[in-house]
């Protein structure tokens, strides 16, 4: 078991708004300088600075030793921790539409792992994948309440749910078309495109929220009541199954990552120009939408795929996050940058923040607080000889703004970041977890490609019962 210890990194304050001392008026700044990008101008910016000590978060890497690679297959990891501690990781499929999903658990920290199974308690053997009746293609989970866990898939031709209990235990629930294609096609005036790629979800008691990517045209989101009954498949049910608004903001991109509070509010990100908007409403009725407008960005260079992402904390808090790199100045430099921003109201005002860790980013993921405030936001960016991943702590201060703390190195020199997207997750106790895909587009050099790094010791997030460090 590799150990990975977060290497001490600090913030220093540019203008006002958090902690320490600079100047406070942005025109100070040398607007020639890689570091300091001319759309800084009027806004808060914090720089990462190694000098400024900071307490660290400690990480062990775990290896997702049941999830075995062979080609094209297990990239863009993502993850869920549940209310009871079971990790949860899964990637893409060989392929598209061959196996099931490959889903992995582990109920002891990492120390090991089993495939999910795909019906009832029965699993496939030892390296072959497939946690959900087949086909699949990139399932993405979400926990729920009660020792639930929900997928929401795409295939080719379809929109499969699947859900399992007791902790992963047993598979409870497969519904393989929760998404009305025809309809996709005719709803409203807004042209929706019929095209099955990159689900996201979000379960909160008792409603499962689903985005489905249309290509190009309007965001269409929807919802449907869980935890389901068992093995029920109510493919577009209008009246009992999923309900879907195919006309639910127009972008000309992939929707970024929604999230739903506990009171069946959500908000979807998505890019419409050069401004991150919000679709956002409540899964009880998902044709009824607002829309907000988050904040105005650019981003320049490679890395996973710039959606934009959402998060709520226990207090209703909504965190909104994306890549923000500079265009290269006359020495062909960019101001690796994220943008953050925080709302108290549902996104009727911001209050935005410009991260500046150094070089520039090629990931962000976040994950909400759900038993305490704040929130878990992690990222990638350009090394020296391959890519440096970070965690810190998100929050807002008293007056609502955000604040970046506890900044560490999780993993120096790391893999490259996967495609469309690369998870992260908080645990119940507040502790963060990040997995890690190596092996390109082929794990043939490696066996099993999935890693989990699993913080052992720091700060944590703040959580209903206090927990200063992890044991």
């Amino acid at each position: 078991m590799q150990r990975v210890t977060a290497v001490l990194v600090g913030l220093a304050l540019i203008t006002a708004g958090c902690i320490g001392t600079a100047p406070t008026d942005s025109e100070e700044l040398d607007e020639n300088a890689p570091d300091a990008p001319e759309d800084v101008a009027g806004q808060d910016v914090v720089r990462l600075d190694p000098e400024v000590e900071q307490p660290e978060l400690d990480f062990t890497t775990q290896v997702v030793d049941a999830a075995v690679g062979y080609t094209s297959d297990l990239y863009e990891p993502t993850m869920e921790v549940s209310d009871n501690g079971v990790i949860y990781v899964t990637g893409h499929t060989i392929l598209v539409d061959t196996t099931g999903a490959p889903v992995f658990m582990s109920h002891d920290d990492g120390d090991s792992w089993e495939q999910l199974p795909f019906f009832e308690s029965a699993q496939m053997p030892a390296g072959i994948h497939g946690a959900t009746p087949p086909p699949s293609d990139e399932i993405f989970l979400t926990a729920g309440e009660d020792g639930w866990l929900y997928g929401v898939d795409i295939t080719a031709a379809t929109f499969p749910v699947n859900a399992w209990e007791n902790d992963g235990e047993r598979h409870a629930y497969h519904n393989p078309n929760a998404y009305d294609r025809a309809d996709a096609t005719t709803s409203g005036e807004c042209g929706a495109v019929s095209l099955n790629d990159r689900p996201w979800g979000e379960a909160q008691n008792g409603k499962l929220l689903m985005v489905s990517n249309p290509g190009t045209g309007a965001v269409q989101i929807g919802a449907m009541d869980v935890a389901p009954d068992d093995q029920v498949d109510e493919p577009g049910n209008p009246a009992t199954g999923p309900q879907w608004n195919m006309c639910a903001g127009e972008t000309t991109y992939i929707p970024g990552i929604p999230d739903m509070r506990e009171d069946h509010f959500f908000a979807v990100p998505y890019q419409a120009g050069e401004q991150l908007k919000l679709a956002t409403g409540n899964a009880n009725n998902v044709n009824s939408i607002d829309t907000k407008t988050a904040f105005n960005f650019t981003n320049t260079g490679g890395g996973t795929s710039n959606y934009g992402q959402v998060v709520f904390d226990d207090e209703g808090t909504m965190f909104v996050g994306i890549r923000n790199n500079t265009e290269e100045n006359a020495d062909g430099e960019r101001t690796g940058q994220l943008k953050l921003a925080a709302s108290t109201d549902e996104g009727d005002t911001f209050e935005t923040l410009i991260l500046q860790p150094g070089a520039p980013t090629t990931s962000i993921y976040m994950d909400g607080n759900m038993h305490g405030s704040g929130a878990l936001l992690t990222w990638a960016q350009e090394g020296d000889d391959g890519t440096d991943w970070y965690a810190a702590h998100l929050s807002i201060d008293d007056e609502g703004n955000p604040v970046v703390e506890n900044v560490s190195l999780a993993l120096d020199e790391g893999p490259p970041p996967s495609a469309h997207v690369q998870g992260a997750a908080l645990g119940p106790d507040g502790s963060a977890h990040m997995v890690m895909y190596y092996g390109g587009y082929s794990a043939a050099d490696r066996a099993n490609p999935l890693e989990v790094l699993v913080q052992d010791g720091g700060p944590t997030v703040p959580v209903d019962v206090p927990v200063d460090e992890v044991d």
